[in-house]
């Protein structure tokens, strides 16, 4: 969600994004469902909690990221680019979610299919919430 998939270190706008929220006092932490490797090297300069084989949209790992950096339902949100992990991890919580677009989509099968099933959910809640 932060930078497409091939990227694997955060470029500069995100270090300083990230570094704009805890200057404010906005805790974050990297909840992922990529393995440890990867998880680890992206954040190696940030240095922020970080979760991997985070079992989204299975709430337990979010519960314990919460708990370890001291947030509630009522101050968390997570943000994420898909319907059917992030937003559904979010619910499954009881947290508010922030769908962003993909930066750049993952073109493997498996994403690939998800993006097609997300379509009809993503139409039913855009008629659903038109004013």
């Amino acid at each position: 969600t932060l930078e497409p998939y091939e990227h694997p270190n955060p470029g500069e706008h995100v270090v300083r994004w990230l570094a704009s929220l805890a200057a404010v006092g906005i805790k974050t932490a990297i909840v992922s469902n990529n393995n440890r490797e990867r998880v680890d090297l992206f954040n190696k300069d940030l240095q922020m909690p970080a979760y991997a084989k985070a079992g989204k949209p299975f709430k337990k790992n979010l519960l314990r990221t919460m708990a370890d950096i001291g947030t509630d339902r009522t101050n968390t949100v997570l943000m994420g680019d898909q319907v059917f992990t992030d937003v559904w991890a979010a619910h499954n919580t009881g947290i508010r979610a922030i769908l962003v677009p993909p930066i750049r989509d993952k073109r493997d099968l498996l994403t690939r299919f998800k993006r097609l099933l997300e379509i009809p959910v993503l139409k039913k809640y855009e008629k659903r919430n038109k004013k």
